[in-house]
C-alpha cells in the first residue's frame, strides 16, 4: 500500500534549531547553566509541537475511499444497523454537544473505524471569539474518557479556517496539535441532504476521496447511494484510520 497525503501542512524547524543551538551550548560549557538565576533551556521546554496537516483527499493506488460522518443531531437507527450489518468502515467525526447521552450510538457507528473531534459545541474555530482550548482539547479528554481512544483526528465545524474567508487555519493548528491532532482532515466531496454530490474540486469519484455526509433522517440511503456510486468504478470504503494512523508514522505530504 502506498499513499500520499493531499495537504497544506506547513512546518518550520526554526524554534527545533535554536533548542539545539542552546542545548549544545549549554553541553560544552559556552553558556553558564544557571547564570544570575537563569535555568538550562531543555528540548522539551522550546519546542513547539509540530502542525498537523490539513487533508482534503488521500492519494493512493489502493481502489478505496473514506466514509466520515458529521455532528451527531440526528440518529438514525436504521444507518447504524446498516453500518454494523456490513461492517462498513465510518469514521465519525462527532460534536459532543450533540450526543445527548447516545454515545453507544456514535460507538456502534464507528465500530469498524473510529469516532473523532469536530468540537464542543460547534462552533467556528476561525473566529478568534472561538475558545479553541474549550471546543478542540475539553473535547479530546471526554471521548477518550467514554471511547478509551483519544482522537487524533480533527474536523473543523463548517471547514472553518479553510473553507470560509477566514485564513485561521496555522491558529486552529496550534491548537489543536498541543492535545494531540494528528491530522485536520477536510473533504473533497460532500452528501447532501436530498442525496445528491457536490464534488469540492475534480468532477469525478477517485481512490482516496474523502466523503463528508451528516447524521440526517436520510443517513442509511446516502450511505447506500455514495456506497453504490463508487463501486461502479470498482472502489469501496475503507477505514480512514489505516491511512491516517494515531501512531507516529513517516506520511509523505505533497
Amino acid at each position: 500500500m502506498t499513499h500520499v497525503v493531499r495537504s497544506d501542512c506547513r512546518r518550520t524547524a526554526i524554534v527545533a534549531v535554536g533548542a539545539l543551538v542552546l542545548a549544545s551550548a549549554f553541553a560544552v560549557g559556552l553558556m553558564p547553566a544557571a547564570e544570575a538565576g537563569v535555568q538550562p533551556l531543555t528540548l522539551a521546554a522550546v519546542v513547539a509541537p509540530a502542525l498537523p496537516p490539513v487533508v482534503y483527499q488521500i492519494k493512493t493506488k489502493d481502489p478505496v475511499f473514506f466514509i466520515t460522518i458529521d455532528d451527531g443531531s440526528f440518529k438514525q437507527s436504521a444507518a447504524a444497523r446498516y453500518v454494523t450489518q456490513h461492517k462498513i468502515p465510518v469514521t465519525v467525526f462527532l460534536t459532543k454537544s450533540e450526543v445527548g447521552g447516545r454515545w453507544s450510538f456514535f460507538k456502534a457507528i464507528g465500530a469498524f473505524d473510529s469516532v473523532q473531534n469536530h468540537s464542543m459545541t460547534h462552533k467556528a474555530l476561525g473566529k478568534e471569539s472561538t475558545d479553541r482550548t474549550y471546543e478542540i482539547c475539553t473535547t479530546q479528554k471526554a471521548y477518550a474518557n467514554r471511547f478509551g481512544v483519544r482522537p487524533w483526528l480533527l474536523r473543523p465545524p463548517y471547514g472553518d479556517g479553510w473553507f470560509s474567508r477566514r485564513y485561521a487555519g496555522p491558529d486552529i493548528q496550534r491548537t489543536a496539535a498541543t492535545c494531540g491532532i494528528r491530522y485536520i482532515v477536510l473533504w473533497n466531496i460532500v452528501v447532501l441532504k436530498n442525496g445528491r454530490v457536490l464534488f469540492v474540486k475534480d468532477l469525478r469519484f477517485e481512490p482516496g476521496d474523502i466523503v463528508l455526509l451528516h447524521f440526517e433522517g436520510d443517513l442509511k440511503s446516502n450511505i447506500q447511494r455514495i456506497i453504490a456510486m463508487y463501486a461502479r468504478h470498482g472502489i469501496k470504503p475503507a477505514p480512514l484510520s489505516k491511512y491516517l494512523p494515531a501512531a507516529t508514522a513517516t506520511v509523505p505530504t505533497r
